[in-house]
């Protein structure tokens, strides 16, 4: 790495590379039950870690009575699995999906069962797959007409014969924005955090689709008779832009639906926590948070030095997670099912979304 001073040290610039190899890293395996234990911490894991890190300070101007400062960071880091004790994956956090160390994949994928879909899933999940995928782009998505799985006419199929990599919780890069003005006494400062990429599973979301109770459940079909003809309100079909948009196969595509309980708590599908299949509730974590913001003042008049005996008197109030922008469907992307005992992160089961709060501090200065 490299740190760079310049403009008369109103700018600053570091750069970090980084490259790691790590050999006997320690996970926990499973073991024979006839030894009495079913499972073993022990030197099982090979893992490399690379990455870069940069920082731009600026300070455009710095006088007696006034500065700003502006700060921008952005930071990347690439984990690969090589070898776990000759094992192909081993689960290292207990969620609502499988957090695993996968050999040949970045540590701590989602590993698990999805939906049919082409160039993903194994050609002997359904009949004629190769053939209803031929020509059409990796992840269509495999419409069934209630005789080729369980699902039914004009539902997606679930996989049953391989699991496979569903998302990834580590994002692709972080970053923060930050700034301070000063003018005379009085202080503002904010701080942005940034992160982009990454998966969820939104296991909320799911559990309350099959309850019921989740808002996207409130608009349901209402149907008046035994045909699709009869339903109004919520009637789609699966590759619909404003259902369930991109491109779909199989001897079902294009068959109404009306959208209700038969999708969200009976197709097999959608409740992930209660089901097999998982990808229904894999969401983006991408977020931009405003972090913090603050303002202070400074006390250094008379009753202050010889009233209190004290050179300055510091007065601060500051809010902390004021607003979060974020695609994700749930409370909080920045939050894991297990805590701080998380290896990696990346379930939601009913979580505590990050806490906002009000602080007021004073300093005493000697």
């Amino acid at each position: 790495g490299f740190d760079i001073g310049f403009l008369g040290d109103r700018a600053d610039f570091s750069a970090t590379f980084y490259r790691q190899h790590t050999t006997d890293a320690i996970l926990v395996t499973p073991t024979s039950p006839s030894s009495g234990y079913s499972s073993e911490a022990k030197n099982a894991a090979i893992i490399n870690n690379s990455g870069s890190e940069f920082s731009l300070n600026l300070r455009p101007f710095t006088t007696s009575t006034q500065a700003w400062d502006v700060g921008f960071g952005w930071a990347r880091n690439q984990s690969l699995v090589e070898d776990i004790a000759g094992a192909e994956f081993l689960l290292i956090d207990n969620a609502t999906v499988n957090i695993v160390a996968l050999k040949g994949a970045p540590l701590g994928v989602m590993y698990g069962y999805g939906m049919v879909r082409c160039g993903l899933s194994n050609p002997d999940e359904v009949p004629g797959l190769d053939a209803a995928c031929a020509g059409k782009p990796t992840g269509t998505l495999y419409i069934d007409d209630g005789s080729n799985c369980s699902a039914a006419k004009g539902m997606p199929c679930g996989e049953a014969l391989q699991q496979r990599i569903l998302g990834n919780p580590n994002p692709k890069w972080t970053g923060y924005v930050r700034s301070s003005y000063r003018y005379n006494k009085v202080q503002l400062s904010g701080l942005l955090d940034i992160r982009k990429g990454g998966q969820i599973h939104n296991g909320t979301k799911g559990a309350l689709w099959s309850y019921g109770t989740h808002q996207d459940t409130e608009n349901r079909a209402i149907c008046t008779g035994a045909t699709t003809a009869s339903c109004t309100g919520n009637v789609h079909t699966f590759g619909d832009g404003d259902w369930y948009p991109g491109p779909v196969t199989g001897p079902g595509a294009g068959t109404a639906l009306p959208i209700g309980e038969n999708w969200y708590r009976n197709s097999g599908v959608a409740a992930c926590p209660f089901t097999s299949i998982d990808e229904q509730c894999v969401e983006d974590a991408s977020y931009v948070k405003l972090r913090e913001i603050s303002l202070g003042f400074s006390f250094d008049q008379s009753w202050v030095t010889r009233g209190l005996g004290l050179s300055t008197l510091d007065v601060r109030i500051a809010g902390r997670n004021l607003k979060t922008w974020t695609k994700y469907t749930g409370l909080d992307p920045e939050t894991s099912l297990a805590g701080s005992l998380a290896k990696v992160g990346g379930a939601d089961y009913f979580n505590l979304p990050q806490t906002r709060s009000i602080v007021f501090s004073v300093g005493l200065n000697r």
